[in-house]
């Protein structure tokens, strides 16, 4: 064979008989299997014999040290041309035009070494941007730090920097590259990070995030819009409050940056309520600060401290309250470790609150609550919870009465009383009552609410519970589980009478929320509740009424839809009740509901009662309509763009309204009258536009914005000029909200178009429509609206 290699020659031993012969079999000789290198693999093994190849290749995140290919040479000895490679995690690179790929700390999986300093910069192909994906971060908090750049590197911007085990969540550049840098200090090494990376054409803004401790106004993300921030209680924004989306050639950024919400060291405060947070909260208190608030309320307030959390270094770290206003004023008290009162209240209108930590360890902080309050007055006792409160007046000798929801059974008096206190300040004379779910107990009238014991939380197991559920007699009852979720082994039994030895209505365990009990015979029923030992569940919420003996052949009154009418109204089994809406209005649901008779239950309608709405957009092809603006009467929500097309054939008449009205043909064209019934929007920012055809690149006949009633417009429509379709356009943009019969602010002192009140922007019209209004014979014309 060619180019193959055999064994050495073997001399001839003739065989005794010269009619046998020896045959012998061999391998041929291959080099060791190399191996893999460690975040390595094979892409081809051609089999180890004279001259063939293995080709290697790192994982993401690694580089190849070594040769990729290794090939078996020949010679009396198998060996492989070269050293298996290696795959390391370096510390820095450049990465060109790469879709995806991994950026690793250096050594990754093992610990990055101490005083490194690593650069890696990503470029992506022009027009694209860089998004960072973190899948392991843990470098040592403050030391060993990681700094991301946007942009080129003689430009770049400082987009974030991150240390510690916390994840960071995704990151995304608004240019074409991105700079990452790492330093290590002469110390302590952790396990790194591994980090994806991934690029994108760039079309829009990058989400800019919510801020911790904050919220965020607006989601859209194309040129031109805007977001809004807002801190929560406590926190200072840092940065705008209001951002905009901007395009600079192929590059979409934010402008300023996103805000973030810190805990600040210190401030004055001097609004009716307020938090005060330890810096950083509710992450630890740097070492090392000298914070001091300054609370200042109305001269007939003082102020009172709620205190919701403290944890801060015994014997180290304190937080200092004084009576007024500096640290020359009394001291109320010092606090320190876990140990703080609930409340202070002050003498005065104003406190001062210090804040000292030592060098070294921080801790979670506090967070305080300050509110003022009348001088010989108690403070807001606040509600509680499944309860509500009656009484608004904190003054001496008020009271505040508590009830319970329905269900629910009050704990403690239901009544406080404000007096003066052991200490000479005004003070509630006992605690807030709570209210509990009971096991079991007599409930009686026309409807109510049976709970599981300790609803809305887990019911105790080992306990069985009694409920006696009584309507009037000339009713019987009707039940349904809002909520039911047991153990399998706890059970809920109904049963149709006062004894557990009337017939079973139910008997239900698991999961069953919904379930509706079939029809008592009676006007008594029992349920009996049994929760074994073991595991618990949230339970029940059963809801109870009393229906006439009859209902199982009477459905129950149907009201009419808003904006429209009922056509019907019998309500026994069988009926059919129908629907429909007021012009303009679209109905949602069914046309028409049935009235159904259930074994053993209640009569039931088949459907829900369906309701009238305002679409944003439709095509009109009836001779006669009306278009509301949506949510009509109510205002139109922001940033929406709604069409619609009104059809008209040569020769046809037709009449609408947008709150408006459109009529009639006139020679070998049509004319198309409008007449304003209500208009409202915001002057020059909310506009309703008209355009000559099917879309908005045909001619603009008038554009109305502002407040405008009573008006009467022509719009003339040329039959030769192709398909006869005009259109009314709204385009509403992101402001504050108009309304269908009356703007937010009083429209009458300005007008639309900056023209005088009732005037139509005749320099927007068409001269066709110009001509109708100069009074062109109509062949038609109709006087009334209808």
């Amino acid at each position: 064979m060619v180019g193959a290699e055999h064994p050495p020659a073997v001399p001839y031993q003739p065989s005794l008989s010269p009619q046998r012969f020896l045959l012998a079999c061999f391998d041929l000789v291959k080099c060791e299997d190399p191996g893999i290198p460690n975040y390595g693999y094979k892409i081809r093994d051609e089999g180890h014999f004279t001259d063939t190849v293995i080709l290697y290749s790192c994982n993401p995140g690694y580089t190849m040290h070594g040769s990729s290919v290794m090939t078996c040479l020949s010679g009396d000895r198998r060996v492989w041309d070269k050293p298996l490679p290696t795959c390391l995690a370096e510390c820095g690179g450049r990465i060109h035009a790469a879709t995806s790929g991994r950026i690793l700390s250096p050594g990754y999986p093992a610990p990055y070494d101490n005083n490194l300093h690593c650069t890696w910069i990503i470029e992506a192909d022009p027009g694209k941007t860089i998004s960072l994906h973190f899948i392991v971060f843990d470098t040592e908090v403050a030391h060993d730090i990681l700094k991301v750049w946007d942009g080129p590197v003689e430009s770049s911007i400082l987009l974030k920097e991150w240390s510690g085990s916390a994840l960071p969540e995704d990151i995304h550049s608004t240019f074409n590259s991105l700079t990452l840098q790492f330093d290590s200090d002469f110390f302590i090494s952790k396990s790194g990070f591994s980090i994806q990376f991934s690029t994108s054409v760039a079309s829009t803004c990058n989400d800019p995030g919510t801020p911790q401790n904050g919220t965020r106004y607006g989601d859209s993300r194309e040129p031109g819009d805007t977001t809004t921030f807002q801190c929560d209680p406590g926190y200072q924004l840092q940065g705008q409050a209001k951002i905009t989306c901007v395009q600079l050639n192929n590059r979409f950024f934010w402008q300023p940056d996103p805000p973030t919400c810190i805990a600040a060291c210190g401030g004055n405060l001097t609004g009716p309520a307020g938090v005060i947070l330890s810096p950083n909260y509710p992450q630890p208190y740097p070492p090392g600060k000298e914070c001091d608030w300054r609370i200042k309320v109305n001269p007939d307030f003082v102020i009172a401290l709620i205190f919701k959390s403290f944890n801060m270094e015994p014997s180290y770290d304190f937080l200092h309250i004084y009576e007024g206003e500096d640290s020359n004023s009394p001291l109320i008290g010092s606090f320190q470790g876990s140990q703080a009162p609930e409340r202070i209240e002050s003498s005065a209108n104003s406190l001062f609150l210090a804040f000292r930590s030592d060098a070294s360890v921080g801790m979670s902080g506090f967070a305080i609550e300050y509110k003022e309050k009348p001088r010989e007055a108690c403070f807001d006792p606040g509600s509680i919870m499944n309860g509500t409160r009656i009484g608004t007046d904190f003054k001496l000798g008020s009271t505040i009465t508590y009830q319970c929801d329905s269900g629910y059974k009050i704990i403690d008096p239901s009544t406080i009383m404000c007096v003066i206190g052991v200490d000479g300040k005004p003070a509630w004379n006992r605690v807030l009552p709570s209210c509990n779910a009971p096991c079991g107990g007599q409930y009686t009238g026309s409807d109510g609410v049976v709970l599981s014991p300790n609803y809305p939380h887990n019911y105790t197991a080992g306990q069985t519970c009694h409920y006696s559920i009584t309507v009037p007699k000339e009713f019987v009852v009707f039940g349904q589980f809002a909520y039911f979720q047991t153990a399998l082994n706890d059970v809920a039994e109904l049963f149709d009478g006062e004894h557990p030895e009337a017939r079973l209505l139910s008997s239900l365990s698991g999961s069953h929320s919904g379930e509706t009990l079939p029809l008592a015979s009676s006007n008594q029923i029992l349920m009996r509740f049994s929760a074994k030992s073991g595991a618990s569940a949230r339970g029940f919420h059963f809801v109870y009424q009393a229906v006439p003996r009859t209902s199982d052949t009477q459905c129950s009154s149907i009201p009419e839809p808003r904006y429209g009418r009922r056509i019907g109204s019998e309500f026994s089994a069988g009926s059919v009740v129908r629907f429909e809406c007021s012009p303009g209005y679209l109905l949602q649901g069914s046309k028409a509901i049935r009235c159904q008779s259930v074994p053993n239950a209640l009569a039931q309608w088949n459907d829900t009662v369906p309701s009238c709405v305002v679409p944003c957009n439709g095509n009109f092809t009836e001779r006669r309509g009306t278009i509301l603006s949506p949510g009509y009467p109510e205002p139109y929500g922001n940033s929406l763009n709604c069409v619609w097309k009104i059809i008209v054939t040569e020769g046809s008449e037709h009449s609408f309204k947008y709150n408006f009205w459109v009529e009639k043909q006139i020679l070998n064209g049509i004319v198309l009258q409008i007449q304003v019934i209500s208009f409202a929007t915001e002057h020059n920012w909310d506009s309703l536009e008209i355009y000559d055809g099917g879309d908005m690149t045909a001619p603009r006949l008038g554009s109305f914005s502002g407040f405008c009633e009573g008006e009467n417009r022509d719009f003339h429509k040329d039959t030769a000029k192709g398909d006869l379709l005009l259109s009314l356009l709204v385009c509403m943009e992101e402001s504050p909200c108009g309304r269908g019969r009356a703007g937010h602010k009083d429209p009458r002192n300005s007008s639309p178009m900056g023209m005088a009140h009732g005037q139509v922007a005749k320099d927007l019209l068409t001269p066709a429509l110009k001509e109708a209004e100069q009074g062109k014979t109509l062949h038609e014309r109709v006087s009334s609206i209808h």
